[in-house]
């Protein structure tokens, strides 16, 4: 069955979409997996030819559906993302000078915030927090950073606004979980020039494209981010709720409606998860990630045909993630096809080289192909991983980086 094999070349790994093994790689994939879409680190903007689906929904139909979901949220009309408490007001106060020039005034706020000697403000992208909840626990994501920049920026004097960057795009896996990333940087102008203080020392931003963005916006992103948390952490409900503040917040957002539909399926509400990824792709018909959550649900009722029609139009964006390949291996493990198997593992190890699991998976088929100092140099390279996990990594070890540029 000609049409059954895989075609390992370099980059042009394939699967068919028509197959009976391609069946299996869905089926695998709606076991395991929904996707999020997050702000810590990378902004996917993909282009590509997607023919339009028929959403199928009556005008009634769809007011009702969108209602059930938004519920009676209302926006959220205070930026607690930005709030001060007069302690940390205090502690500004006696370490900025109002009477300092611009320049001064923000190398000296970068310094308190995240010099080793004094706050140390520390990177962990699983961490969504507000100005003050990133000053108390002394770590946060880029989000959780960048509330803090321009909350206390602002606080000493300082133009500081927020701006979503185009970046690569970043993958993470938890709980069965699939995480996409997005970017988002503090910038500002001092006198005749434009800074910009990045919380991922190791993008390098330059002239990606980028969009200044209003803190009601920010603070979307903030609920966003907290429900995409809360469904990893299976806690589906209180992620409806959070999502529903956003969506209040920013009602024509894609990311946040894909997120909504991750939601509603794990709580159970199917009518409304589809609805909700449908209304993701009304806004953008290149959101890939709901394209992705469709496909699964559609698997999942046994409805094959339409899953695998879908699936066809994400392949290019599944081929970009590490998490795909990880999954197709596992696919090729459980049918005995070792070498393929540890093809797509390889190419997973390409994309994302720090992910533990994928050397524990090579060593698991390295050592059912009997090859045991394979396997042990695998692990070992896992133990490694697993615990550079928990250090902070030598790139990032300042936390930021200040770009500064001349206004045209």
């Amino acid at each position: 069955m000609q049409d059954e094999q895989i075609v390992a070349q370099g980059e042009q790994n394939y699967v068919g979409p028509k197959t009976e093994l391609a069946k299996r790689i869905m089926k695998a994939l709606t076991k395991q997996l929904l996707v999020l879409n997050m702000v810590a680190a990378g902004l996917i903007v993909l282009t590509g030819c997607v023919s339009s689906l028929d959403y199928g929904y009556s005008n009634g139909e769809a007011l009702k559906l969108r209602s059930e979901i938004l519920g009676d949220a209302v926006p959220v009309s205070e930026l607690v993302i930005l709030r001060l408490d007069d302690d940390f007001k205090a502690a500004l106060d006696s370490r900025i000078d109002p009477e300092w020039r611009e320049k001064r005034k923000l190398r000296e706020l970068r310094s308190f915030l995240f010099s080793d000697d004094e706050l140390a403000i520390s990177y962990d992208a699983a961490s969504s927090r507000t100005a003050m909840d990133t000053y108390r626990t002394r770590q946060g994501n880029c989000l959780a950073m960048t509330n803090l920049f321009v909350a206390a920026g602002r606080y000493v004097g300082l133009d500081a606004n927020y701006r979503t960057v185009s970046v690569k795009p970043t993958w993470d896996h938890a709980r069965d979980t699939m995480i996409r990333y997005e970017h988002i940087v503090a910038v500002g102008r001092v006198g005749d020039e434009t800074y910009v203080v990045d919380f991922l020392p190791e993008f390098l931003i330059g002239d990606r494209p980028s969009e200044e963005i209003s803190d009601s916006a920010a603070m979307a992103l903030y609920f966003n981010n907290l429900g995409a948390e809360a469904v990893v952490e299976e806690k589906p409900e209180k992620a409806i709720e959070y999502l529903r503040q956003a969506l209040a917040l920013s009602p024509d957002n894609p990311d946040t409606w894909n997120n909504m539909g991750a939601a509603m399926r794990r709580a159970g509400h199917d009518e409304l998860a589809v609805f909700a990824y449908y209304q993701s792709l009304e806004i953008d018909q290149y959101n890939y990630s709901a394209l992705s959550n469709l496909a699964q649900y559609y698997e999942t009722e046994g409805r094959a045909d339409e899953a695998m029609e879908i699936s066809a139009r994400v392949d290019r964006y599944r081929k970009r993630n590490p998490y795909f390949h990880y999954f197709v291996a596992k696919v090729f493990y459980e049918e005995g096809r070792l070498q393929d198997a540890q093809l797509f593992l390889d190419r997973a190890i390409r994309l994302k080289r720090d992910e533990p699991q994928f050397y524990e998976a090579s060593a698991q088929i390295s050592r059912a192909m009997g090859d045991e100092t394979g396997s042990g140099q695998y692990l070992a390279k896992a133990k490694h991983y697993r615990q550079e996990k928990h250090e902070t990594p030598p790139e990032r070890t300042m936390n930021h980086r200040l770009m500064v540029r001349k206004n045209m």
